[in-house]
C-alpha cells in the first residue's frame, strides 16, 4: 500500500481478526454477531465451552490526551471521553511498569502463543511524552527477551506501558528504514501524519 505500518492484532483463518481493532467506535472488521471484526479480544474453549479472553488493549483517547492499557474482552468496556473519537487495538499486557513475575502472569493468563519460544515479536509502546513506537524483533526471541530489549533500548527511561501484538510469521513492519513482510494479514495500524 505504501504507508508505513505494522501488524495489528491476533487473528485466525476461519473468523478473521479476534482482537479488538476500533477506530471512533466502529471495529475495523465490522460488528459481527460471533464476536470477531475488531469487536472483541477473541475467545477460547475448555470443555467444549467458550471463554471470553481479557487482554491488555491499548486505548487512544485524545480528547483526554492519554494512552491506556485495561484487560478487557469488548469494545463496549473501553472508558474514553468520546466514543466517537479514540482507537484501540488489543493484544497482550507488556506489564512495563511491573516485574517479570507480574508479565509472565499476565502473558499466561492473557493466552499470548508461544510466549516461552523463540519467534518474532511485535509491539506497541507509548511514553510519558504521549510517543508512541511500533517495534518488531528482527530475530526470533522470547516474550520475556523482547520485553527486556524493549525497556533497555526505547523511551530512555520514559516507558510507561504497552501491548504485544501478533508474532510469529505474522509479524509484519513497513517503514523507510526497514520493511519485513509477513503472512497474508486482515489487519495492519498505519502511521499517521497529524502535523
Amino acid at each position: 500500500s505504501g504507508y508505513y505500518g505494522i501488524n495489528g492484532g491476533f487473528f485466525n483463518n476461519q473468523s478473521g481478526i479476534v482482537s479488538i481493532a476500533v477506530v471512533n467506535g466502529n471495529p475495523v472488521g465490522g460488528r459481527n454477531g460471533d464476536g470477531t471484526g475488531g469487536w472483541t479480544n477473541g475467545q477460547y474453549y475448555v470443555n467444549g465451552r467458550p471463554i471470553n479472553l481479557y487482554r491488555g488493549t491499548l486505548v487512544w483517547d485524545p480528547v483526554a490526551r492519554k494512552y491506556s492499557v485495561p484487560v478487557i474482552y469488548n469494545i463496549d468496556e473501553i472508558r474514553v471521553s468520546d466514543k466517537n473519537n479514540y482507537w484501540a487495538q488489543g493484544g497482550v499486557s507488556l506489564c512495563l511498569q511491573e516485574t517479570e513475575d507480574m508479565f509472565l502472569e499476565a502473558v499466561i493468563g492473557q493466552r499470548l502463543p508461544e510466549y516461552n519460544s523463540k519467534d518474532f515479536r511485535s509491539a506497541l509502546v507509548y511514553n510519558t511524552d504521549l510517543n508512541i513506537w511500533l517495534v518488531i524483533s528482527t530475530n526470533s526471541c522470547t516474550a520475556s527477551a523482547f520485553r527486556a530489549a524493549i525497556k533497555n533500548s526505547i523511551g530512555n527511561g520514559t516507558l510507561k506501558d504497552g501491548i504485544l501484538l501478533d508474532g510469529g510469521s505474522s509479524t509484519s513492519m513497513r517503514c523507510a528504514e526497514f520493511y519485513k513482510n509477513g503472512n497474508f494479514l486482515p489487519e495492519m495500524l498505519r502511521l499517521r501524519d497529524n502535523s
